[in-house]
């Protein structure tokens, strides 16, 4: 299973250690509310197969038994998610980028999911019908882990190089899950009363569950000292971890470098999160991640995207916006649509957009029917002549873009 989930868009990740991490972690999710089933239905076992007084009179404590058999159920259960993770790293491992360590972090931090999956389990199967017991607790977990751990971080659907897993959140989150487990089995004893048992086991319970939803799972990362700079008609940075863009980012550099001289390029683009914006509201000092493209699921459109934006803020940026807004003037929006498809050599992008107002609208069709119906030098015709109707209205007295 973890194999299947894992192999479902494996182009999207393979080649960078934070999206080969969070793809592995992700089958965490479905493997878990299995596992919390599983646990469950094995802690019960000597109910069910009515073993109870056999283990009572034997002479290792009955503390100790429960542990061993919590550590084995738990080590078998863990197998599928490992198999996964071994998988993505040996995919990935061929090319071996830089974060590794950022792989490890999401690993761990799926491992964690499963292991409180399988102590959520254990602790009802001791105290439940067996059936209802392994219903229970998938059932019940997995209503926790949708939405109460979707809030605290509990897993992520993607690696994105500018974040992390949180150390700190990682070390508290283990420990909590030791101890749980730990109180589990140390809770079972022969001479202690069943409701002091299920006390301690909710008491764990309780403690890894509020330690969980008081951290937070990722984090924002530093800007690293020496970002990875691919130097062309435009200077693109990315981060390290995602060298494996460079061809992409270069076929698209070029394809900027073709566009007439009526359009000026800027001189340089960051990856969103290697810029970093302060702001100040009401006193408070925040600092927010910046940047001019992102490349959502390994897509050329998200480089497109920014650089079109890029590209049209300086052609335009000494232009009147303020009176383009004012008199509703949709043809900056056209051209910048133009570049998009100009760049990505498509005019059916890879992406889907919210429900678009009118004007936005027809601005999107008259980029794409330019782009899809005429040639190459008629299309730059016609995007100077959109140009040049821009500049005379709105940049006789220029007011700079903010």
């Amino acid at each position: 299973m973890a194999l299947a989930l894992l192999g479902t868009e494996p182009v999207s990740w393979t080649g960078s250690w934070p999206e080969t991490g969070a793809a592995t972690q992700a089958s965490a999710f479905y493997l878990s509310v299995l596992a919390a089933g599983a646990a469950a239905w094995v802690s019960s076992s000597n109910t069910r197969h009515g073993l109870i007084e056999l283990t009572a009179s034997a002479t290792i404590p009955s503390a100790a038994v429960e542990a061993y058999r919590l550590a084995a159920a738990a080590a078998l259960l863990l197998v599928p998610y490992l198999i996964g993770g071994a998988a993505g790293f040996a995919l990935t491992a061929s090319t071996f980028p830089p974060g590794l360590g950022l792989w490890a972090g999401y690993v761990l931090m799926g491992a964690i999911v499963m292991l409180l999956a399988v102590a959520w389990g254990w602790a009802i199967g001791r105290y439940a019908n067996p059936a209802y017991a392994a219903l229970t607790a998938s059932l019940s977990w997995f209503v926790f882990e949708a939405f109460p751990g979707d809030a605290a971080d509990l897993g992520v659907a993607s690696g994105p190089a500018w974040k992390q897993p949180d150390p700190p959140a990682l070390l508290l989150r283990s420990a909590a899950v030791m101890a749980f487990l730990s109180l589990i089995a140390w809770a079972y004893t022969k001479n202690r009363k069943r409701w002091k048992s299920l006390t301690l086991t909710v008491l764990g319970g309780t403690g890894a569950v509020l330690v969980t939803m008081s951290t937070t799972g990722v984090s924002d990362r530093h800007v690293p000292d020496h970002p990875l700079c691919v130097s062309g008609a435009i200077e693109i940075c990315l981060w390290p971890e995602d060298r494996k863009y460079l061809p992409l980012v270069r076929a698209l550099d070029q394809r900027a470098a073709t566009l007439p001289t009526d359009w000026r390029l800027p001189a340089h683009l960051d990856q969103y999160g290697l810029k970093r914006i302060e702001r100040n509201d009401n006193g408070e000092r925040a600092v927010e991640l910046d940047g001019a493209f992102k490349f959502p699921d390994g897509s050329k459109w998200g480089l497109a995207l920014g650089m079109s934006h890029a590209i049209l803020n300086r052609t335009l940026g000494p232009c009147d916006w303020e009176a383009i807004w004012k008199a509703e003037d949709f043809t900056p929006e056209t051209l910048r649509k133009w570049l998009e498809f100009y760049l990505a050599e498509s005019n059916r992008p890879a992406y889907r957009t919210t429900q678009l107002s009118e004007d936005m609208g027809k601005a999107w069709s008259s980029a794409s029917q330019a782009f899809g119906e005429l040639p190459a030098d008629q299309q730059f015709d016609w995007a100077r002549r959109q140009l040049d109707r821009v500049k005379d209205s709105y940049c006789a007295h220029p007011s700079p873009r903010p």
